[in-house]
């Protein structure tokens, strides 16, 4: 009965033990699955993060490269106008009157109108086709120095400019006249037997127009009188 007794309690040792084994494996393979459970869901998170931070990338680089394309400047030149038949100055420019000084010194200072937005097509669009076309340069400059000297003078004698946009416009003509001979592209429409103003072009832009009031327009430009 002893023996059996002793058998009994080792056949309830092996099977407690057994029972504590099957609990162990069990309770390791539960916390085995929360690992990996958890594991996946730390993988999945990380993998969600990376995604986030990917969109946000891109919506930066999005906005950036929106940002370039507004703030990128234009080369265009604004469009001028040619139907008025009157020569108007660059809307972009500052829209400063003519005026010139100097400090007896030689130090001289002009101010003028820009009208490089018109093309040589825009200019025959206003003024027709020219008498001719000169390529010229010292033709160009005999010009620029003598025939729109007199020209500039004979308008304000006809109280059509003052002195100061007189000598103003003579000093651009002379700094035109220095550019013809560092510039071998430039051109210049003549117009005079029409008694229409000459025009200078550069590049296909107008540099320079004859100061005829009646066909330009500047800032600080006197009324024209009969």
């Amino acid at each position: 009965m002893k023996k059996w007794m002793v058998t009994c309690s080792l056949l309830l040792l092996v099977l407690s033990g057994c029972s504590l084994k099957s609990k162990d494996t069990t309770k390791k393979e539960q916390e085995a699955d929360r690992t990996s459970v958890n594991e996946s869901k730390k993988k999945k998170k990380k993998e969600k993060e990376k995604e986030l931070e990917k969109e946000k990338e891109l919506e930066k680089e999005a906005r950036h490269s929106e940002s370039s394309v507004q703030k990128e400047p234009s080369n265009e030149k604004p469009i001028a106008d040619t139907s008025g038949g009157i020569f108007t100055p660059n809307p972009e420019d500052d829209n400063e009157e003519v005026m010139y000084e100097s400090d007896g010194e030689g130090s001289m200072r002009a101010v003028l109108p820009d009208y490089s937005h018109y093309t040589g097509e825009q200019v025959i669009q206003i003024l027709g086709e020219p008498d001719s076309v000169v390529t010229d340069i010292e033709a160009l400059k005999v010009r620029l120095e003598e025939t729109e000297w007199e020209r500039i003078k004979e308008e304000y004698s006809n109280g059509r400019l003052t002195e100061g946009q007189a000598k103003a416009f003579m000093l651009s003509s002379a700094d035109v006249s220095i550019a013809a001979g560092l510039r071998m592209d430039m051109e210049a429409f003549i117009y005079e037997d029409q008694g229409k103003p000459n025009v200078y072009l550069y590049d296909n832009r107008v540099q320079f127009i004859t100061p005829l009031t009646e066909y330009i327009d500047f800032n600080g430009k006197l009324p024209i009188t009969e």
